[in-house]
């Protein structure tokens, strides 16, 4: 297996001359290479020429090589160029409406009775002068500025404030309780001649044999309804449908294990009363099915079937009569399933043909 290539820094490329050598740092000591060749070419003193040439030389090599805390060096003369003539003392300047002409609502809260009827004192006092000389300064400040409130932002206030009214709830005054007299307690002695009250046991008729079996197949039936229901339209956003058809008798729905995970791949096919087969599903990744054309009024029984033979299904019998059919949440069963209905004294549902 080869290497993979190390990753770069695309958008910071720079283009190298030689070695490591970048335009950018070739260019500083060209530049500065040739000013200090005119220093030298030039006819002036020694003691001036030779100081002005390392100077040059030295600022190229600088700016080309040498960093400052990790950055190059003409980045950081910019950053410090940039920043000595920028302020570094800032003043707060409040700007806004006058408050002046709007009012504080206070919220008035009645005060707690003692069992005595007496108000109880509050744990909180609010120091009225000190808040009166807080508002007084805020108003004066308020008016002395050039800022004046908006006015239909005045008025929407006015409007909100009107909806509050002036009423104030009042503390509830307790009215005197007046003592109610007990009644006396009648004690009447019970004779021993007394008959005792015996309720007569009324035997229980035994059902007939055609009802039992009226009541086990309706339960049977019950139990098989308890793995398919049908989705109202609250709970279909939460079922993966984001909308429904608006045309009736589309037959649509999901399929969830007993531990509600969707489940793909699963074969649907629609009968009618001939079980002659009039649609053919395959459940997708999230465990939905649905037609693509509407169904005829009538009955119709679906059922369901699963390739790897770990789930089996019902059969679920449906009427249509030309409404939006709402999705069908179908519950599988697995031997999961089957083993807590047996422990705890449930019947697993097994698939019908």
């Amino acid at each position: 297996m080869e290497n993979h290539p190390i990753p770069q820094d695309v958008t910071g490329f720079k283009f190298k001359l030689i070695g490591s050598v970048t335009v950018k740092q070739f260019l500083y000591l060209l530049g500065f290479g040739i000013l200090a060749t005119i220093c030298f070419v030039l006819g002036i003193s020694p003691f001036i020429k030779y100081p002005l040439m390392a100077l040059f030389a030295g600022i190229g090599v600088g700016l080309a090589f040498v960093p400052i805390e990790g950055r190059p060096m003409d980045t950081m003369i910019s950053n410090f160029a940039k920043t000595i003539p920028a302020e570094n003392r800032f003043i707060f300047r409040k700007r806004g409406v006058n408050l002046a002409q709007f009012e504080f609502f206070k919220i008035t809260v009645a005060p707690k009775l003692t069992s005595a009827g007496a108000p109880q004192p509050t744990q909180r006092k609010i120091d009225d002068d000190s808040h009166d000389e807080k508002k007084a300064m805020l108003v004066s400040r308020l008016r002395n500025s050039g800022f004046r409130p908006d006015e239909s932002e005045t008025r929407l206030l006015t409007n909100i404030k009107s909806y509050f009214g002036d009423s104030t709830t009042s503390p509830s005054e307790t009215l005197p309780q007046e003592a109610v007299p007990h009644a006396p307690t009648l004690h009447t002695p019970i004779s021993a001649d007394a008959n005792p009250l015996t309720t007569p046991i009324v035997p229980i008729p035994e059902m007939e044999p055609q009802k039992k079996e009226e009541v086990l197949k309706v339960n049977d039936e019950s139990s098989k309804s308890e793995n398919a229901r049908l989705i109202g339209p609250a709970g279909t956003l939460l079922a993966g449908f984001p909308s429904i058809p608006d045309i009736g008798n589309v037959v649509l729905g999901i399929v969830r294990d007993p531990r509600n995970k969707t489940l793909p791949n699963i074969l649907v096919e629609v009968f009618d009363n001939n079980n002659t087969p009039v649609r053919a599903f395959k459940t997708n990744a999230l465990g939905q099915f649905a037609a693509a054309t509407p169904l005829n009024n009538g009955t119709y029984k679906i059922s369901f079937s699963d390739p790897s033979h770990q789930h089996e299904f019902g059969t679920i019998e449906i009427t249509l009569t030309g409404a939006i059919f709402n999705p069908l949440e179908v519950t599988s069963v697995d031997s999961r399933e089957k083993l807590r209905r047996e422990l705890f004294g449930g019947q697993a549902q097994t698939a019908t043909t």
